[in-house]
């Protein structure tokens, strides 16, 4: 390897090693030991396989931040680069809920604001707009109040969407804080809401989701409130199945409180 001083190295990388077979040397971390072992044994554990199979390009997610990894195959060695891609994708974020806004209200302006929210017949292609912009994003749902319970009106993404459609929420079954704004649900607070504390009853219906609702598969989602003079009456709600700190970010959270407010302004 050539010889580039730790300097240079710090910046263009956040750690560099090596790596052999089920070895690997550090030739440079910004990082103390243990955070370094950390990112880097998780990293080898999750993408060992495809780096051997010649990937060589991952976005890697992890608790010590996002990075950009390159992998470049020297004989029988790796030489693995982890470079902070968070202030990247911070901008990639923004640009791409600027332009999702837009698209919204290009698609949907005419038809929400003369048939109301809920009335209107697009819901399906909102979801599906969503997640197929949104990488982040496997599915979604939205649901309206009715009297005491929430019903879903639409569902894009799961196993069985039309399963899911039937579906009634009694208030008591959702999270409290999701009445009041935005928020990352994560995954203890997903098992709290699903399966502590819960009776023979609605145990049926938690049955049913971890058939047909991925259930066993949801890590986070985003609970996005739709207010009806102040009243909470009804939810977009994001799921990611991949990663518990999919919208564990600023940008996330700004984007669901314009969101809310777009789709609050159509409620009739």
């Amino acid at each position: 390897m050539i010889f580039i001083s730790d300097l240079m190295l710090s910046r263009l990388f956040d750690i560099v090693i090596e790596f052999s077979v089920n070895n690997y040397k550090v030739y440079y971390s910004k990082f103390n030991l243990d955070t370094t072992q950390d990112i880097i044994e998780i990293f080898l554990s999750q993408y060992r396989i495809k780096m051997l199979d010649n990937a060589n390009n991952f976005l890697f997610d992890s608790d010590h931040g996002i990075f950009e990894v390159s992998v470049v195959k020297d004989g029988l060695k790796f030489i693995i680069a982890f470079r902070n891609a968070n202030e990247l994708l911070k901008n990639n974020l923004k640009a791409k809920f600027f332009e999702l806004i837009g698209i919204i209200y290009t698609k949907f302006y005419q038809k929400w604001e003369r048939e109301g929210l809920f009335s209107s017949n697009s819901l399906d292609d909102f979801l599906e707009l969503i997640v197929k912009n949104l990488v982040e994003v496997d599915a979604a749902l939205l649901s309206k109040k009715i009297n005491n319970y929430f019903k879903i009106k639409s569902s894009y993404g799961f196993d069985n969407d039309e399963f899911m459609k039937k579906l009634l929420f009694y208030e008591n079954e959702i999270y409290a804080e999701r009445f009041k704004k935005p928020m990352v649900v994560k995954l203890d607070e997903i098992l709290d809401e699903y399966y502590l504390e819960v009776d023979s009853e609605r145990m049926e219906k938690v049955n049913e989701l971890v058939i047909h609702g991925n259930l066993l598969r949801l890590t986070s989602s985003l609970s996005i409130p739709i207010f009806k003079d102040k009243e909470c009456i009804g939810f977009l709600s994001l799921y990611s199945f991949e990663s518990e700190i999919t919208f564990e970010n600023n940008e996330y959270i700004s984007f669901a409180n314009v969101l809310s407010k777009i789709l609050s302004s159509f409620v009739k």
